[in-house]
C-alpha cells in the first residue's frame, strides 16, 4: 500500500487502507476472516488464493460489499453474484491453452495429468476434455495425488504414445517435483502448465531439454522499461517473489483503487459494484481489459475476462521480445516468452464473447 499512497497519492489524496486476514483452507476459517473484515466496514474485499472463499462469499453479498479477485480458485469465485473476478484464473486458463493447442498448433492428440482431488481444477480439466473431444482430438486423462511419493509413473503413463502435449494441472509445488521428474526421464513431450507454475524457479526444473509451455493471465513483466505499473512490481518485488499469486493481488489492488478514482467525491461500495457492472474493456493494471456484464463466459459469469497468455520455456532460456506489452488483435505479444522462432499471440477462451484488444 505504501506504493498506492505515496507514490500514487491515494485516492485524491486520502490513503487506502488495507486489513488482510490469513485462512487456512477450512469454511469455518473463511467465514471467521469474512466477519473480521466486515467488522471494518470495508469498500470491497479483495480475494486471494482462499479454498473456503465459498463459506464466505454470503457474508459479503449480504453486507453489500463487492469480492473482487485477479486469481479465482473455486468454482463459487465464478458463479457468484457479488463475485467479480478480474481474470478467469486456472479455468480460463484451461480453456485458453485447449484453444491454443487446437487452433495454434493443430495438435491431433493431448493428453492431461491432473490432481486427482474433486473441485475446478478437476471440473476444468473434464470440460478441457468435452472441447477436445468435440473437435474430434484423441485425449486420455491420468489422476495422480498431488502429494504423490513419486510422479515419474503417472508422468511416463501421460507421456505414452507420444502425444503432441500433455497438459499439466497441479498446483506449482507439484508442477516443480514433476518437471523434475520429467527431467529425469528426458521427457520430450511438450509440456503445458498452468499460471501458478509459470515461476522460474519452477520452471527451470524441467531442466535444458523438456520443452515448457504455460498460461497465464498476467502480462510477462520485462527486465527492463515497460508501464508504470510493471516497472513498480519490478522495485517492490524481487525477482524470486514475482509468483502469480503476487502479481494477482498487486494488479487487484491497482484496480480497486483505480475503480474508487471514478467513482468521483463519494466512493463507496455500491459505487465500485457500478464500476464493475458498467465495465467495459475496462483497462487492468496487468492483465487484459475486463468487462463485468456476466457474458464473458457461459456459467461461469462472474469471469470478467477470459484472456491468457501462452508463455514457453525451453533449455532453461527465457526468450522475449523487444517492445511494451500488450494483448494483440491479429499479431505477435510484445512480451511473451516464445518458442524457438513463434510467438504466442494472446488467446480468447472458449466461448469468450471478447476480441483480443491491444
Amino acid at each position: 500500500m505504501a506504493y498506492v499512497n505515496e507514490d500514487l497519492g491515494g485516492v485524491e489524496g486520502r490513503p487506502l487502507r488495507l486489513r488482510t486476514c490469513r485462512t487456512d483452507g477450512s469454511p469455518e476459517s473463511s467465514q471467521a476472516c469474512a466477519r473480521q473484515l466486515l467488522a471494518f466496514r470495508p469498500l470491497a474485499v479483495v480475494g486471494g488464493v482462499d479454498f473456503g472463499a465459498g463459506a464466505a462469499l454470503p457474508a459479503y453479498e449480504k453486507a453489500k460489499v463487492p469480492y473482487v479477485s485477479g486469481s479465482p480458485q473455486l468454482l463459487a469465485e465464478l458463479i457468484d453474484p457479488n463475485s467479480y473476478a478480474l481474470t478467469g484464473g486456472t479455468a480460463a486458463e484451461l480453456l485458453g491453452t485447449a484453444d491454443y493447442l487446437i487452433n495454434t498448433l493443430h495438435v491431433q492428440q493431448v493428453n492431461a495429468l491432473y490432481v486427482d482431488l474433486p473441485g475446478l481444477l478437476a471440473s476444468a480439466t473434464t470440460s478441457a476434455k468435452t472441447i477436445f473431444d468435440k473437435k474430434k482430438i484423441a485425449n486420455r486423462l491420468v489422476a495422480e495425488k498431488a502429494d504423490a511419493a513419486d510422479f515419474t509413473p503417472a508422468l511416463t503413463s501421460a507421456t505414452a504414445g507420444k502425444p503432441d502435449a500433455v497438459v499439466i494441472v497441479f498446483p506449482a509445488a507439484s508442477c516443480q517435483r514433476i518437471l523434475q521428474a520429467a527431467a529425469g526421464l528426458g521427457t520430450t513431450v511438450p509440456l503445458v502448465v498452468p499460471g501458478s507454475c509459470a515461476v522460474p524457479r519452477v520452471l527451470a526444473s524441467a531442466g535444458p531439454t523438456v520443452p515448457v509451455l504455460a498460461a497465464s493471465n498476467y502480462t510477462l513483466v520485462p527486465g527492463g522499461g515497460g508501464t508504470p505499473e510493471e516497472q513498480a512490481y519490478r522495485q517492490l518485488f524481487s525477482p524470486a517473489d514475482q509468483a502469480p499469486i503476487a502479481q494477482a493481488a498487486f494488479s487487484t489492488v491497482l484496480d480497486v483503487r483505480r475503480l474508487l478514482l471514478e467513482a468521483g467525491t463519494s466512493p463507496n461500495s455500491e459505487a465500485i459494484r457500478r464500476g464493475l457492472a458498467a465495465s467495459h474493456e475496462h483497462p487492468s493494471a496487468m492483465a487484459h481489459p475486463y468487462t463485468c456484464d456476466r457474458k464473458q463466459l457461459p456459467l461461469v459469469v462472474a469471469i470478467c475476462n477470459g484472456f491468457v497468455r501462452i508463455l514457453s520455456w525451453h533449455g532453461g532460456v527465457r526468450a522475449t521480445s523487444s517492445g511494451p506489452g500488450r494483448w494483440p488483435q491479429n499479431g505477435p505479444a510484445a512480451d511473451q516468452l516464445i518458442p524457438a522462432g513463434q510467438r504466442a499471440p494472446c488467446v480468447r477462451s472458449q466461448a469468450s464473447s471478447s476480441p483480443c484488444t491491444g
